[in-house]
């Protein structure tokens, strides 16, 4: 199955085949898909926001700024066909307390995900791309979601 283009404002992507959105405020793109895990699937989310860029900065800038604040992080640029972009991959895990969960004990939760940040050519605003799963086991298919999704995204002329 083949997914396809989705455009939001000025912005195209396409997301990954089955890719279910599901309306949010404030994003421009929100939404699941899975990737097969032998007889099973796993289930990874996407979503897409444009941010507006408060400060003119070189990609490098924000490569720093996004390594200083997630120090635990791989943080490095690459190439696009859209242009050089930030990409931040991280894993951790969600603690949820019995409180929130209505279980006797804290809810560990994994999350393994990577954050691709695509300034537009303006200057003016940047996509923010974040791909997530808490499988390990799919992380390797998911990545490669992710990857051709960010590979994806393109600039309308109002950007």
């Amino acid at each position: 199955m083949t997914a396809t283009m989705i455009t939001t404002g000025t912005v195209s992507l396409e997301p990954p085949a089955g890719f279910v959105s599901t309306p949010l405020d404030n994003l421009e793109l929100a939404g699941t898909f899975t990737v097969p895990l032998g007889d099973e699937y796993a289930t990874a989310s996407l979503v897409m926001e444009v941010r507006p860029l408060l400060a003119a900065a070189t990609v490098e800038d924000l490569r720093q700024a996004v390594a200083e604040r997630n120090p635990q992080a791989d943080v490095r640029v690459v190439s696009l066909p859209a242009g050089r972009a930030v990409v931040m991959v991280r894993a951790g895990d969600y603690r949820l307390p019995p409180e929130l969960t209505g279980q006797s004990e804290t809810q560990v939760i994994p999350s393994i995900g990577v954050q691709v940040m695509l300034p537009a050519p303006s200057g003016r605003q940047v996509v923010v791309l974040d791909c997530s799963t808490s499988s390990e086991q799919a992380w390797p298919l998911v990545a490669e979601e992710a990857d051709a999704t960010a590979r994806s995204i393109h600039y309308g002329s109002a950007s």
